[in-house]
């Protein structure tokens, strides 16, 4: 309930308070080892050294898309706000955005005749049986036994790559599998000769996570959805239309994070987190803990390594539409060109890997158009 999750806000920001010390030893530490070890005194530069990333076009890019997109997720997001919690957006916290975009209280329910391994099935529509690659293990818990946290282990690419899943019932946990799978299957079709580097040491993971968000939206797709776990037109009309919301929510929480994760590493002081609340209930309309800052702060701009997979999968699925029909998600010829992709390994940069195949670029105005498109028709009854 919202009471409920104002306690659980009211508890973590005392436990923060206490943590933050902690916490900002960790970091202090760790930049004056960059510096005196490796000659950095500036995170931002090491950062794009090493992943390669122009940030501040980047942040350009995604500033636009923060602003073209303002009106269009704040009348989505208030709406849905009051629908779900019969409150504005502006009484409601980050928990209340989890329990949200955890499809918390969604009123189209997950199909109870599926269990979750099932929809493993879906590869096979694509010619990937998942038990013929001896690398690639699947561990589910009994639903229920776990929160829906998934992680992707590539111990070994390809020799070894688990992805572990506890379940706890929902739409959740099928997004959370097929994302992590997407990391898992893109590792298990490495070849094992190329080299070591291509296989095993990427700096930048944007390429990965566009195979791991790929396929996360290949399965709520409406084709999906109805042939596969037999949801009526209405039922999974209605799902994308919040899928796509959601993942605009997503996107701006990201992009709000790189905004205050520049500026902070741009000179602002590290154990102030009222910079980091005020960008993310500027940018999400949730309030956000200042006290939590550290504890939302990623290594070397993580956060990037979303929004630019995001963005890739977007085009990955635009190139999928046009060459295998709007039903890609469960054409058998969908399996030919991600295998195609999956054996180029995943350390190339995102441009050079779109270079090489005459793919476009990915942008976040490809985002902004299909957002647009989706959402100003409003949820569909």
């Amino acid at each position: 309930s919202w009471e409920e999750r104002q306690l659980l806000q009211k508890e973590t920001s005392a436990l923060c308070r206490f943590l933050k010390p902690y916490m900002l030893v960790l970091w202090e530490e760790s930049l004056a080892c960059l510096e005196t070890e490796l000659g950095f005194s500036d995170y931002g530069r090491y950062c794009r050294e090493k992943k390669g990333v122009d940030y501040a076009a980047l942040k350009a890019e995604v500033a636009a898309l923060l602003e073209a997109t303002r009106d269009l997720y704040f009348d989505a997001m208030g709406a849905w706000c009051r629908e779900r919690f019969q409150r504005p957006l502006a009484d409601l916290t980050r928990f209340d955005a989890i329990h949200l975009l955890g499809w918390g209280g969604f009123p189209v329910p997950y199909p109870t005749g599926i269990p979750l391994r099932e929809t493993l099935s879906l590869a096979d529509t694509w010619g990937l049986r998942l038990d013929d690659l001896p690398g690639l293990r699947v561990h589910t818990a009994a639903n229920g036994e776990g929160a829906a946290q998934a992680m992707t282990i590539l111990l070994r690419v390809p020799g070894e790559i688990h992805v572990l899943m506890a379940p706890s019932g929902g739409w959740i946990d099928l997004e959370s599998l097929w994302h992590e799978l997407g990391h898992g299957l893109a590792g298990a079709f490495t070849p094992a000769d190329l080299p070591v580097a291509q296989r095993e040491l990427a700096t930048d993971h944007s390429l990965s996570e566009g195979y791991a968000f790929l396929l996360q939206g290949a399965v709520l797709s409406p084709s999906v959805l109805t042939g596969v776990l037999g949801l009526d037109a209405s039922s999974a009309n209605r799902l994308a239309y919040y899928k796509a919301l959601r993942d605009l929510a997503v996107f701006r929480r990201y992009a709000a994070k790189l905004t205050w994760e520049l500026a902070l590493f741009d000179g602002l002081d590290l154990s102030d987190g009222a910079p980091y609340a005020e960008l993310m209930r500027q940018h999400t309309g949730f309030y956000h803990q200042p006290e939590s800052h550290l504890f939302d702060l990623t290594p070397e701009f993580y956060c990037c390594d979303y929004l630019r997979g995001m963005m890739t999968a977007h085009r990955l699925a635009e190139v999928l539409a046009a060459s295998c029909g709007p039903d890609w998600p469960t054409s058998a010829a969908t399996g030919d060109r991600l295998r195609d992709w999956w054996r180029a390994g995943h350390a190339a940069p995102v441009e050079a890997f779109c270079a090489a195949r005459d793919i476009a670029p990915p942008s976040a105005e490809a985002l902004v158009r299909h957002w647009e498109r989706v959402l100003r028709a409003g949820p569909p009854p």
